[in-house]
């Protein structure tokens, strides 16, 4: 993690995060920062971050974020240009959904 517990400790399945290797650790878990960062692409670009994605995939993901309505209000839907740091897209709520399905997207467990 990124602090260290004052009191007390942290674990993971029962056990402590000490006692777990970083690489292990950090590739079972996701980390959303509050400060979304956005590339100047498409909403579709910057959530797939230059990857692809089956279309019933893609719907889920969508779905399980709550994106549809924002995206079928965009004429162009999920290929609308965001704009560096979201300026594109209105509402933090909207860009921190964005970033969910981003933190998501990782192959974590």
């Amino acid at each position: 993690g990124f602090l260290t517990p004052c009191a007390g400790a942290v674990l993971a399945d029962g056990v402590p995060l000490e006692e777990i290797e970083k690489a292990s650790l950090y590739g079972a878990v996701s980390y959303q920062s509050q400060n979304v960062v956005f590339f100047s692409d498409t909403i579709r670009n910057n959530i797939l971050l230059g990857g692809t994605l089956p279309d019933r995939d893609w719907e889920r993901i969508i779905r399980q974020a709550r994106l549809e309505e924002m995206l079928s209000a965009l004429p162009e839907g999920a290929e609308a240009l965001i704009g560096e740091n979201g300026r594109n897209i209105s509402g933090g709520e909207a860009q921190r959904r964005v970033g969910f399905v981003v933190s998501g997207l990782q192959d974590s467990r």
